[in-house]
């Protein structure tokens, strides 16, 4: 851990008054350049070593990772607020933002509301950046297709280890046309869950192991594996979730390479 003191006690508009630079945006509720905070994590990462730094801002915005591809060259940066919901909504916000987006390449998984409470469909050019992140290796734990056959997590579908994997509609902001694999997840509430479902967690262990040169095998995931701590435990209750523009709110990863 690094401690950045700023001259302001919340981050504003105004980035030469905090120590990394971050300031509010009102299309991504922060924003950053990124270019002091290489000198920070210097201090604290041997050279060599890919970090996957997690910066904690005092400002009530929920989060945001910055992604650069696949990140195995390059870090990723994630962004989380210290809320007024205290500790515990922190912690299960990092889990989100640092592990969920910003280590394991993961997608959003909830609706985002933004006329009311009405879902919406996803959009044409939103299916196409979809489809463009996980041709980089991105999102694979959200789906185009409802088909069990071709979804990235169709050998879990049926496993008596997994019995409650299937198919749920809603997902990567929008409430019609794209699917996810369970009914809750880190991905889609980090207000009370710190449970990744299946495909979340075989997707970060196959990270993990990829990174350390070990190799990825579904075996290796079958042996350590465990759904501690899944919602809805032994039920089929859906709770339904989703954020409101207006209000406290993730926003979706922003792409590097792309700005």
């Amino acid at each position: 851990m690094v401690y950045a003191v700023s001259r302001r006690a919340c981050i504003g508009d105004d980035a030469s008054q905090t120590a990394l630079g971050t300031v509010s945006d009102k299309t991504n509720g922060i924003s950053n350049r990124l270019n002091l905070i290489p000198d920070y994590i210097s201090t604290v990462v041997p050279r060599g070593v890919i970090p996957y730094p997690s910066i904690i801002m005092n400002n009530s915005n929920a989060g945001l990772a910055y992604l650069k591809g696949t990140g195995v060259i390059e870090p990723n940066y994630s962004f989380s607020g210290y809320p007024i919901g205290g500790i515990e909504f922190l912690k299960s916000l990092i889990i989100h933002e640092s592990v969920g987006h910003g280590f394991g390449l993961l997608a959003d998984e909830y609706e985002d509301y933004q006329n009311g409470w009405e879902k919406e469909e996803i959009p044409e050019s939103k299916k196409n950046r979809l489809k463009l992140d996980q041709a980089r290796g991105l999102c694979f734990n959200v789906s185009l297709t409802d088909d069990p056959t071709t979804v990235y997590w169709s050998h879990l579908i049926g496993h008596p280890r997994y019995p409650y994997v299937g198919i749920y509609e809603g997902g990567d902001h929008y409430g019609w046309g794209v699917w996810r694999s369970e009914l809750e997840s880190s991905m889609r509430s980090s207000y009370n869950y710190l449970y990744f479902n299946a495909i979340c967690r075989e997707l970060l262990v196959k990270r993990i192991l990829e990174l350390s040169g070990e190799g990825y095998s579904f075996e290796k995931f079958l042996q350590t594996d465990s759904d501690e701590g899944r919602p809805y435990k032994g039920t089929s209750v859906q709770h339904p979730f989703g954020v409101k523009r207006n209000g406290w709110v993730h926003h979706p990863p922003v792409m590097l390479d792309e700005q």
